[in-house]
């Protein structure tokens, strides 16, 4: 277990100290608390626990700091008045007879007198046990019945010096500057007692107070190992115990240093990033210290300044206009004003582009498009979908290519769709069938083919419909009957055949233009039909009671409306224009008909799956856990189950924040971010009469959680409480840190309105 702590805190043995960061350059995974220190005083400035332990120091007498080994040091001039200690008892540093480690740098200005290092004792002779430098300079670990000392050892003023003890089974050794200079073995335990932990003074008439400065001072309830020992001391150059204990974090290269990092260059470090990296990992361009997440959008640059995709760098339907005007040849148009200078980055204000009209004005959403007759060739844009506020289209005229895109079906708002006189080919997509706001329709004069699609009849206020002059072919379906307010219908010269259906009734009472001897081919007589409801068709050939259109296939019984739909026969059995259709074929959708398929309600059997240890036959090959030696019966068999000693280590088992690998998927630990959450609203504050308000303190309003590291408080707040500004809206950011490093933020804002001069 010990080789944890060797792994995570003596990299200071293996890398030189020439800074407070140490580059793993590797994976590494972050320390276990039990081999960190169970406490440690940097002395910084303050005495403050850096082990997390929570056992802060206080300073008496005024003690202050000065220039130390690491930093600043807590400096003790000889007066017994200042000194460093606990406020109370704390049982973790009743030793008895555990083992243990203290390890301190010290920096005597004068070697004349006793010197209390640190203790926990109790006036002139214990209980407890003391480490002190002696008058002779001996260091003496006393404790009661067994006082181990040394023999006198080479301090000398004005240098630093580092001093360790270690209590390991029976042996006690003491180290001066990387040396064992004493080893003492037996001897009965430390008792308790009630006193505080001090440090640089003794309670009681026996005082012996430090001359000089002590730093980087740290304790375990273990022995360190020698290779340990001399990581810390390093030569003499020291490592302090931050660093060689320091949980990693991983970096990002800054190479452009406006202090957002390169998402795709992770490197791991530990304590603190190194120079040129970076905590953050969201900079969209790391060559650029103008593009970042908190540059400001420049409108019409083609680049992304501040790396958010919500925040689009021109009017929000510039990139769908600019796609149709390049896929349709838009420098040939015969009037490209405006848009000309929108390719070329000029002019991306839509509103002033020619044919273009937006509303609200200045929106950039644009809700007409009228493009007739303007020499537009090539086909139509995808992107032409994202147009989303379009109520009107008028490319009538041109020499528009290709199929109409599925896209359209996105414009629900449409009204007036003129796409005629082009020379648009292939079908016409069902999802026009979305437009259920359409008034007037008008596709005459292209290369349509197919049918027309039966979802048209969704388009309820449809009034004007135009498909002559195309390559339309089947019957009309019936559900345009269903459009109750479509009054003049225009679908002469096409290939359209079949009978009347009976749903068109409605037919009879609209301006229609079938032009029944112009090339439509439709069974029966349409003026017929409205008058007797026939019109010569419905006549059931192959007997199986449905006629054309309804029967796909009128020259075969098994073929009709009724019949259940077979299986990979590639058939349209049941006349629902679907072969072998998935809702009947593949019930499961993992991509098997049931005639292959061994469990067609069960997605996860099928004959491509992997067999596991469950008692089903999973690849459907009729055996049943094939292969299989699954010795902890948790279902999954080596090499799948990475422990089949342990029914809850294996690839369906959850991922725990344990240092296990539970899943098996070769990563330990994975996919537990630190997650704070922000206030959805907070109450407005209100200017004084001065035109001024001061923030409140808000970080009680956020939470946190995720992570493997439990999150640590308080919450910090950027603006700070009591910072004063002027009415408008602020910005607030919450920032949350866990022990193993992570860090969280959010941003909510704060109104502050009105009430100057009241």
């Amino acid at each position: 277990m010990k080789s944890l702590f060797t792994l995570f805190c003596s990299l200071g043995a293996f890398f030189p100290v020439f800074a407070k960061t140490v580059n793993i350059n590797g994976p590494i995974q972050p320390p276990v608390n039990v081999y960190s220190p169970i406490a440690y005083w940097k002395m910084d400035g303050d005495g403050t626990d850096a082990s997390g332990s929570g056992y802060d120091l206080s300073l008496a007498g005024g003690a202050g700091f000065a220039g130390g080994k690491f930093g600043s040091a807590l400096d003790l001039p000889n007066d017994a008045s200042k000194y460093a200690t606990r406020p109370g008892d704390d049982n973790a540093f009743d030793f008895g007879g555990n083992d243990f480690t203290i390890s301190l740098w010290v920096n005597f200005n004068s070697l004349t007198d006793e010197q209390v290092l640190i203790e926990k004792w109790d006036g002139c002779c214990g209980p407890g046990w003391t480490l002190t430098k002696k008058v002779g300079n001996e260091l003496l670990l006393a404790g009661g019945d067994f006082n181990p000392q040394t023999a006198a050892l080479p301090f000398t003023i004005n240098n630093w010096h580092h001093v360790l003890v270690r209590k390991s089974g029976t042996d006690i050794n003491f180290f001066l500057d990387g040396t064992v200079v004493g080893t003492f073995s037996g001897g009965p335990a430390f008792a308790d007692n009630g006193k505080p932990l001090r440090i640089g003074e003794r309670d009681g008439g026996q005082q012996f107070p430090v001359n000089g400065r002590m730093d980087d001072i740290a304790i375990w309830d273990f022995g360190l190992s020698n290779a340990e020992v001399a990581s810390i001391w390093n030569g003499g150059a020291g490592t302090p115990i931050e660093l060689i204990c320091a949980p990693p974090v991983t970096c990002y290269a800054d190479t452009d240093g406006d202090g957002y990092g390169d998402p795709g260059t992770p490197q791991n470090f530990a304590g603190s990033c190194g120079a040129g990296y970076v905590s953050d990992n969201t900079d969209c361009d790391d060559g650029d210290a103008a593009v970042n997440p908190g540059a400001t959008e420049i409108l019409c640059n083609n680049v992304d300044d501040d790396c958010n995709p919500g925040t689009p760098d021109e009017h929000p339907d510039y990139d769908a206009l600019m796609a149709l005007y390049n896929s349709t040849d838009g420098a040939n148009w015969f009037n490209n004003t405006g848009w000309i200078d929108g390719a070329a980055g000029t002019d991306c204000n839509v509103d002033e582009w020619y044919g273009v009209t937006c509303d609200p004005p200045g929106s950039g959403r644009v809700v007409s498009l009228v493009l007739n007759n303007n020499n537009l060739s090539g086909p139509l844009p995808n992107e032409i979908g994202n147009l989303t506020e379009l109520s009107g289209i008028d490319f009538q005229g041109n020499q528009i290519t290709g199929s109409i895109p599925s896209s359209i079906g996105n414009l629900t708002k449409m009204e007036y769709l003129n796409l005629g006189g082009n020379l648009l080919s292939g079908s016409i997509p069902s999802s026009i069938g979305n437009l259920t706001n359409l008034k007037f329709l008008f596709m005459g004069s292209n290369q349509l083919s197919g049918m027309l699609p039966a979802t048209m009849g969704n388009l309820a206020n449809l009034q004007f419909m135009q498909f002559s002059s195309n390559q339309l072919s089947g019957p009309i379906p019936g559900s345009l009957g269903s459009l109750n307010n479509l009054t003049f219908i225009d679908l002469a010269f096409n290939h359209l055949s079949g009978c009347f259906d009976p749903n068109l009734a409605n037919f009879c009472n609209v301006n229609y233009a079938f032009y029944e001897n112009a090339g439509l081919h439709l069974n029966g007589n349409f003026a017929a039909f409205c008058a007797n409801g026939a019109g010569g068709c419905g006549i059931d050939a192959d007997g199986d009671g449905y006629s054309f259109p309804d029967d796909c296939d009128d020259t075969n019984p098994v073929l009709n409306p009724a019949a259940a739909e077979i299986c990979d026969d590639g058939i349209d059995n049941n006349c629902n224009g679907e072969i072998d259709e998935p809702a009947v074929c593949d019930v499961d959708g993992d991509g098997f008909q049931t005639t292959s398929d061994c469990d067609d309600n069960n997605a996860a059997i099928n004959p491509d799956a992997v067999e596991i240890c469950d008692g089903l036959d999973n690849n459907c090959d009729g055996t049943t856990d094939e292969g299989c030696n699954d010795n902890d019966g948790d279902g999954y068999a080596v090499p799948a189950d990475c422990d089949d000693n342990n029914p809850d280590i294996n690839p369906g088992a959850a991922e725990l924040c344990d240092g296990i690998d539970n899943d098996c998927d070769g990563s330990v630990d994975e996919n537990a971010p630190l997650v704070i959450t922000c206030p959805a609203s907070v109450p407005a504050l209100t200017a004084d009469s001065n035109c001024r308000a001061s923030i409140g303190d808000y970080t009680a309003l956020a939470t946190a959680n995720g992570g493997c590291g439990a999150p640590l408080n308080p919450v910090t707040q950027v603006p700070a409480q009591g910072t004063v500004f002027n009415p408008g809206t602020v910005a607030i950011r919450l920032t949350v840190t866990n022990t193993d490093g992570q860090e969280a933020t959010c941003v909510f804002n704060v109104t502050i309105s009105g009430g100057c001069g009241n």
